[in-house]
């Protein structure tokens, strides 16, 4: 079962946060706190201030039950 992390970084220097996810948490961190992203390239103060750990079939289960929902509402 592949498993995932989504992130959320927060930068105090801009005042924003980066959403994202990675299956290695640990060096996609080490990326963007030192510019190797696009994305988070504009500073390099980003903290963690959130993580979750998901399994794609868990994941996909979710979605599963809002589509079908979706479809017996358009139905």
């Amino acid at each position: 079962m592949e498993r995932f992390f989504v992130y959320i970084l927060f930068s105090p220097i801009l005042n924003r946060y980066y959403i994202g996810h990675t299956g290695q948490l640990s060096d996609r961190l080490f990326r963007h706190i030192h510019s190797g992203s696009k994305s988070t390239k504009a500073a390099n103060d980003w903290k963690l201030v959130y993580k979750e750990l998901l399994e794609l079939l868990a994941l996909f289960a979710v979605h599963s039950d809002t589509l079908h929902h979706k479809s017996m509402v358009l139905a």
